[in-house]
């Protein structure tokens, strides 16, 4: 039988742990549907966008990486980091493949992670 796409499972409701693990599995879900999203794109589908003022899935994937460096490392875990990229979060990603994008969202993904790893709850940055 061949694999589900990612959006297809969905993580336990029942998870025990609070909102840390529960976040974590939907972020897991969430996280391997954009993947499966690009997989297989041309490098020129990835630039497409259906209206001229819509976002390409390039864009949209690189926002998400910026989103989780912004939201999971910058704010919940207050990394101190240059802030830059913040000007660029829907800029194309010109010149870049679709291997290229993946690598940037699996790797802010990763760094992500390892800021949610010194997090007990999201409520504690907020404070």
């Amino acid at each position: 039988m061949a694999e589900r796409p990612p959006e297809a499972r969905q993580p336990d409701n029942e998870l025990a742990g609070g909102e840390i693990p529960m976040a974590r599995a939907w972020l897991t879900k969430l996280r391997e549907g954009v993947v499966y999203k690009l997989e297989g794109l041309t490098d020129e589908q990835l630039l497409w966008r259906p209206t001229p003022t819509a976002n390409s899935l390039g864009v949209l994937v690189m926002h998400l990486g910026y989103a989780e460096r912004l939201w999971f490392r910058a704010i919940c875990a207050g990394e101190t980091m240059d802030m830059d990229w913040w000007g660029h979060m829907f800029d194309e990603p010109i010149g870049m493949s679709v291997a290229d994008v993946i690598a940037f969202h699996e790797a802010e993904v990763a760094a992500a992670d390892a800021a949610l790893d010194t997090c007990t709850s999201f409520d504690e940055a907020s404070r």
